[in-house]
């Protein structure tokens, strides 16, 4: 067994860096000066560009000069036969929540720019002419458009046709070189239940779907996910989920190769981190070192049931779990009950754990396993 490891210890909040951004200096730094602004030697020559009108709600406007030219990241220069309006300073003026998660799988490091808007959540990728809607009753679902956000100057920035998809409306007057957009008011309560649906679990639910539209350029395909809920607030339970489904995560099997969950997660003892809570023995419950790490090995099982992939141990609990259906259940001891299943694929197959919310989420995925892990992320 290989396990290629990326983690760098729990990770504070999904992820999701909910950036209320910089302030009207930092969006005016990224556009370029406005003409009076100009050196004398440059203001002979008229500025080549768009002029930027935004309308915020209070009916007061903010002007912007945004270039024709920019370099994206790797140092190629665009020069936009339109106007591309950078998302951060969309959000910045509106007042819009606005958020940013990387995302690794297979050969694919990308991000998505998560947009906070009355109808839902808008996930936007670069250079991605699909965007992905959580709507608020949690359905989430890919919208194909007719253009594609770009990485300019390590700004995402718009076309003007996937404005209306945020819930924005725009007029270009081309003669003017003109581009005025209408920001909508966000001061009453979004239509969306932003209690009951957060960033955090916006992104889980669009997770699945980001990987659909990510599976060609990974060169790996995703074969199967469960999840199951448990509760943050018992600790020492918690505790040890995280610690079994960090031993599994990124781990990869070889063809023909087995699993043990037993040998990959290891002895549960103190000295390890392992902390006490509830586990069964003799129909029973009862404290055990290591309580709860069952509802990872019964994920991951109920994981390999939607698979081809072949199950060679696996024992149901003495008495019936919350977390897992009849049947769907798959509890270990240390030396005795084990979890084990053996990769009869032609390619290798690994493991990506998440956790977040509540909620433990185990893939298996048919591939290499990617160079840079995904983070496992926690929240408290």
């Amino acid at each position: 067994m290989q396990k290629r490891s990326g983690l760098r210890g729990y990770v504070l909040l999904l992820g999701f860096m909910i950036a209320l951004f910089l302030g009207l200096s930092a969006a005016r730094a990224w556009a370029i000066p406005e003409p009076e602004g100009l050196e004398p030697s440059q203001a002979e020559a008229e500025p080549v560009g768009w002029r930027l009108l935004l309308h915020t709600p209070d009916g007061g406007q903010q002007e912007y000069w945004l270039a024709e030219v920019f370099a994206d990241s790797t140092g190629y220069e665009w020069n936009l036969g339109q106007p591309y309006l950078p998302l951060r300073l969309l959000a910045e003026v509106g007042e819009i929540p606005l958020g940013w998660q990387e995302y690794q799988v297979g050969r694919v490091h990308s991000g998505t720019a998560v947009w906070a808007g009355h109808q839902g959540f808008v996930f936007l990728l670069p250079g991605r002419q699909q965007l992905i809607r959580v709507a608020a009753d949690g359905q989430a679902t890919i919208q194909q458009e007719y253009a594609a956000p770009l990485l300019l100057e390590n700004t995402l920035c718009l076309p003007l046709a996937l404005l209306e998809p945020l819930g924005l409306s725009w007029q270009l007057q081309s003669e003017q070189r003109l581009v005025e957009v209408w920001l909508p008011d966000c001061s009453n309560e979004l239509s969306i239940n932003m209690e009951e649906i957060d960033l955090a679990a916006a992104w889980q639910l669009a997770e699945p779907k980001l990987a659909e539209i990510w599976a060609v350029e990974a060169e790996a395909q995703l074969l199967a996910a469960a999840e199951t809920a448990f509760n943050p607030e018992q600790q020492n339970r918690s505790q040890n989920i995280y610690l079994a489904a960090e031993a599994l995560h990124g781990l990869q099997l070889a063809p023909g190769e087995e699993f043990s969950f037993n040998a990959a997660v290891g002895p549960r003892t103190a000295e390890r981190g392992f902390l006490p809570a509830i586990i069964f023995v003799e129909r029973r419950p009862v404290q055990g070192l290591g309580g709860g790490i069952c509802q990872v090995s019964s994920t991951l099982y109920l994981a390999l049931r939607q698979t081809n992939l072949a199950v060679l141990e696996r024992h149901p609990h003495s008495l019936a779990v919350d977390y897992a259906p009849a049947g769907g259940d798959a509890t270990v001891a240390w030396g005795s009950k084990d979890l084990r299943w053996q990769n009869n694929l032609t390619e290798p197959v690994y493991l990506l754990c998440r956790i977040g919310g509540g909620r433990l989420r185990i893939e298996i995925w048919q591939g290499e396993t990617p160079a840079e892990l995904p983070t496992l992320f926690i929240l408290e």
